[in-house]
């Protein structure tokens, strides 16, 4: 699968984000079907820098033919996701269009307080970080389409087992 050569890839440059959307849902223990990378990172422009060069050395190039860098500046950011209704920015592989690496643009999370309640898992010589359970549901929740919303309820019933002790 091309997710361990991305979160790798992200692991050795060093990129401070967390892993959500349906890859998430999965590794939280809820099966769903997913075929694309969903990703919120830090905004800093050292972070952005890094995925944009880690993207392109990875064979991956922008869905859209503006400059990924203008995640980094919180004007360019306010255009794309207020006037032109961008909720994710999409990287595609060159030569494989099916490997999607969406960084998720609008969610209600502020990323540095999630990143402190991060979840680290480890895959074999890797360290992936997960977004926590309960900012996973706040996300779908403010997603609002009926798989998010479906997703949510998952989640909430895998965590309620989790607490209880019934799994």
């Amino acid at each position: 699968m091309y997710y361990n050569d991305v979160l790798k890839g992200l692991q050795n440059s060093k990129i401070r984000y967390l892993v959500v959307g349906g890859l998430a849902v999965n590794l939280h223990g809820v099966p769903r079907t997913t075929q694309d990378v969903d990703l919120i990172i830090s905004m800093d422009k050292d972070n952005v820098m890094n995925l944009c060069r880690l993207m392109k050395d990875m064979g991956y190039v922008p869905g859209l033919p503006v400059d990924p860098l203008g995640m980094a500046d919180r004007k360019t950011l306010e255009d794309w996701t207020e006037n032109r209704n961008l909720t994710a920015f999409s990287f595609y592989h060159r030569e494989a269009n099916y490997k999607v690496v969406d960084i998720v643009l609008v969610q209600p999370l502020n990323f540095n307080e999630a990143y402190q309640r991060k979840i680290i898992i480890n895959a074999g010589d890797m360290e992936v970080c997960l977004v926590s359970l309960d900012d996973l549901i706040k996300m779908k929740i403010a997603a609002g389409r009926p798989r998010d919303l479906c997703d949510a309820e998952m989640l909430k019933e895998a965590k309620d087992i989790g607490e209880n002790g019934d799994g």
